[in-house]
C-alpha cells in the first residue's frame, strides 16, 4: 500500500516538471451513499461534508485538448441512522487519481471527462454506545471480508 502511494506521488511530482499547468486543488463536497437494508428494518443514510485537496497537472496534447491528472486526498464521511440502534459514524479517506481529457472552447470555457481511480487510505467506524455489550461489528456489515471463526477445544487436562 505504501509503495502505491509513493509511486503515485512520484509520478505526479515528476510530471509537474513537464506540465504546462499545475496547481493546488482544495474543496469541500457532500458525501452521499445508499445501503441495502434487510426486509422490515428502517434506517437512513445522512451524508456529511468532506474535504478534498491535492495537486493537479495538465498537459496540452493538441491545441484546445489537454490531459489532466493528479493526486487528491478525499474524505468521505457519512452517518447511518438505524432505527432503534443509534447512529453509526462511517469515515473513509481515499487517494484519488483523476484521469481526464479536457477540451477548451476558449480560455474561460472548457469541458472535461474521464475516470478517477481511488485507493482507500483509511477507514473508521464508530458504533453507537448502546451496542457496546453486543458481539456486533458494523465493519462486518460493510466489509466484503468474512468474519473469522474461533474454535475452542477442551482437552480435559487441567
Amino acid at each position: 500500500m505504501k509503495s502505491v502511494f509513493a509511486l503515485l506521488i512520484g509520478l505526479t511530482l515528476s510530471g509537474t516538471a513537464m506540465a504546462q499547468e499545475y496547481g493546488l486543488s482544495l474543496g469541500i463536497h457532500q458525501t452521499s451513499a445508499g445501503v441495502d437494508q434487510p426486509a422490515g428494518s428502517t434506517g437512513k443514510v445522512d451524508g456529511k461534508l468532506g474535504f478534498e485537496g491535492g495537486l493537479q497537472v495538465a498537459f496540452e496534447l493538441v491545441p484546445k485538448l489537454r490531459f489532466r491528472t493528479g493526486a487528491l486526498y478525499n474524505q468521505r464521511p457519512l452517518d447511518f441512522k438505524f432505527a432503534g440502534a443509534g447512529t453509526y459514524e462511517l469515515n473513509y479517506a481515499y487517494l484519488d487519481v483523476p484521469v481526464n481529457v479536457q477540451y477548451g472552447f476558449n480560455e474561460m470555457v472548457s469541458v472535461f471527462g474521464g475516470l478517477t481511480i481511488g485507493v482507500k487510505a483509511s477507514d473508521s467506524v464508530k458504533t453507537p454506545a448502546s451496542l457496546t455489550d453486543l458481539d456486533l461489528s458494523v465493519k462486518s456489515l460493510f466489509s466484503s471480508r468474512r468474519p473469522e471463526r474461533h474454535h475452542e477445544h477442551d482437552t480435559g487436562a487441567e
